[in-house]
């Protein structure tokens, strides 16, 4: 299984007031099956640290490490989710270039749970950009993977539709044993799919602090009823003012 191992990590960009540094020397572990959720203002480096953890980008100083066993597959929904999906190919071709062949034939169920009522035979411009969204989650978890990256994966999603799709995620999570990596503005989707969070100071390059998120798995709908899911999400609320 992927494990994750950040040391040192420093990153800057250069900003017409100068160079910025928006990660400074961040440390960070993501053993296999752990669930973590980075949370923070916008500009904050979460979508920074997703990348630099896939090798997507290089940091300025430190070491990323990603360790995996034959058969790993990795799934990552980028925060700019249209450049995920190829325009000119149909949503079936899409999906099964995502995840593999045979996938549209698979696909029926976890439609049904997204509520993707919409034929496969159309084109990405012509889904509206929260059916890109569970469209593109829905070819994430066909594929498999060990280790789940999303960066703000549903953010287009109406309130509904995502609430169905955090469900079905988190039930995935809790049956897969895979590794998540989630970048979020959502403190309630961090709750339910995440075990921790870390936040992150947008005024600073630090980590301002790492909230457990300890609540008990499998997690539902009628977790976010419990009072224990609440104060978790009074704890990031807390963390974040």
């Amino acid at each position: 299984m992927t494990h994750v191992r950040l040391r040192g990590l420093r990153k800057s960009y250069l900003t017409r007031a100068g160079r910025r540094s928006v990660l400074g020397g961040l440390d960070l572990d993501l053993p296999p099956g752990s669930r973590l959720a980075l949370v923070g203002p916008n500009g904050g480096g979460k979508s920074t640290l997703l990348r630099l953890a896939l090798g997507l980008e290089t940091p300025d100083s430190g070491e990323v490490e990603r360790r995996e066993d034959p058969g790993d597959r990795l799934a990552y929904i980028p925060q700019d989710y249209r450049s995920a999906l190829l325009p000119w190919l149909r949503l079936d071709a899409n999906l099964e270039l995502g995840a593999g062949p045979g996938a549209a034939a698979r696909y029926g169920e976890l439609a049904e749970a997204f509520g993707l009522d919409f034929e496969l035979r159309r084109f990405p411009y012509q889904l509206s950009g929260g059916q890109q969204q569970a469209f593109l989650v829905a070819r994430a978890l066909l594929r498999e993977p060990s280790l789940l990256v999303l960066d703000e994966p549903l953010s287009a999603v109406d309130y509904r539709r995502r609430r169905a799709i955090h469900d079905r995620l988190a039930r995935w999570l809790a049956s897969s044993g895979a590794t998540l990596l989630l970048a979020t503005h959502d403190f309630d989707e961090a709750a339910l799919l995440a075990d921790a969070a870390l936040v992150l100071d947008g005024a600073s390059d630090a980590v301002a602090a790492r909230v457990p998120l300890e609540l008990p798995w499998p997690r539902e709908a009628s977790s976010r009823r419990s009072a224990a899911f609440r104060a978790a999400v009074e704890s990031l609320l807390a963390a974040t003012s």
